[in-house]
């Protein structure tokens, strides 16, 4: 991955979101923590963000979208998160929540792969003559940007968060290009 101008401004925005979302008043975190001390299920943690979203009233979406984000960028299967926001909010409502939070958590993952995770791998690989012929395919991918990203998206096959980091990491995807296929091609999953 080439260093650009713009890589620490991509590393120091996605260093401001994570700050921003870790000091968000989520009491359901702080709830989901203890539950997991004692050992219980994911039922627990669920509970917890019932609770959360429901104490905050109109602001519940809100809050529900940015632990949705969080969970996604920390690598938390999210098809628990996907069914109660439809139970929480409707299938309409709670497919835009879903959506906002997996594209904004998508979003942040990606951000901090291109600023963390893209230097330390470029040093790592460069000269070897299968990254440079794996980088030059990459590099013609990344061209199609939106395309390549909205075509993983909806591939089954390819995991949603681990591919945040990947695209992040090892391609010369745009932000713009990510957020607007990731946007697009994660709709479909994220029908609540």
């Amino acid at each position: 991955m080439s260093s650009s101008p713009s890589s620490p401004h991509l590393f120091l925005s996605a260093a401001a979101l994570a700050a921003a979302a870790a000091s968000l008043p989520l009491p359901c975190f702080a709830a989901a923590a203890a539950s997991a001390e004692q050992g219980s299920s994911i039922t627990g943690v669920t509970a917890s963000l019932e609770a959360a979203v429901a104490s905050a009233g109109p602001a519940g979406p809100v809050l529900f979208a940015a632990a949705y984000a969080v969970a996604v960028a920390a690598l938390v299967p999210a098809a628990p998160l996907t069914l109660l926001a439809g139970a929480l909010f409707g299938p309409v409502v709670g497919t835009a929540v879903v959506s906002a939070g997996a594209t904004t958590g998508a979003t942040l993952a990606f951000l901090l792969a291109r600023g963390a995770a893209a230097p330390a791998l470029e040093k790592v690989l460069a000269g070897r003559p299968a990254w440079d012929s794996a980088r030059s395919a990459l590099s013609a991918a990344s061209a199609s940007g939106a395309k390549l990203v909205f075509l993983l998206r909806l591939s089954p096959l390819i995991p949603f968060s681990l591919s945040n980091y990947a695209l992040g990491a090892l391609t010369d995807v745009g932000t713009g290009a990510f957020v607007a296929g990731t946007w697009a091609g994660a709709l479909p999953g994220t029908a609540a």
